[in-house]
């Protein structure tokens, strides 16, 4: 049957392309998937990114290396992952048709707002995914796969005795709700493909 395996991983180097007075306080990292599941060639390599920003007490930092990522987000990607032999594929996350799934996905700290249109981000600034009421936590993905993918987020609550313990400052897991994402061909179009 279909495979999925992890092809890549990597930690996102930020400081190597970004202005040496910019660095992200907690490096991205990335895992190259390969799902034979999906019909779409193109689907069939998903690159995820974990992400974790400054607090929102560091408003400043959190813009900047926000705006970094996402303008420096391919020339960073293409040079952790190298030589994938599906670069052309992988590395058109801006083309409409034939593009990759990019998703980043984590611990914002605060509502992330792609300025350039490449990026769509799940869910909205009322989504609460933090112990202390805030929303924290979202999936963004390329646009251009909008015409033969969809990409969602769904927000799992978190139980609350474990926000509780994290509260108390007891070992805990995370006081953030858990976040899944999904990804789905949109099989109406794979046909025009």
């Amino acid at each position: 049957g279909p495979k999925v395996r992890i092809e890549k991983k990597c930690t996102l180097r930020f400081d190597q392309i970004l202005d040496a007075s910019v660095k992200m306080d907690y490096p991205p990292f990335t895992v190259l998937i390969k799902d034979e599941r999906f019909t779409l060639k193109n689907l069939q390599w998903i690159a995820v990114t974990s992400v974790h920003m400054p607090p929102r007490t560091k408003t400043r930092q959190q813009a900047v290396q926000t705006r970094g990522f996402f303008k420096n987000y391919m020339r960073t990607i293409r040079a952790g992952l190298g030589n994938t032999g599906k670069d052309a594929v992988l590395f058109s996350a801006t083309r409409s048709k034939g593009a990759s799934p990019h998703i980043v996905v984590g611990d914002w700290n605060h509502y992330p707002r792609p300025s350039d249109g490449t990026w769509s981000v799940c869910g909205d600034e009322k989504t609460i995914t933090s112990s202390g009421g805030y929303g924290y936590d979202y999936c963004c993905y390329n646009t251009s796969v909008k015409d033969h993918a969809k990409v969602h987020q769904i927000v799992w609550p978190l139980p609350e005795s474990l926000k509780s313990n994290y509260r108390k400052g007891q070992m805990a897991v995370s006081d953030h709700d858990i976040l899944a994402v999904t990804l789905c061909e949109r099989l109406d179009r794979a046909a025009s493909y």
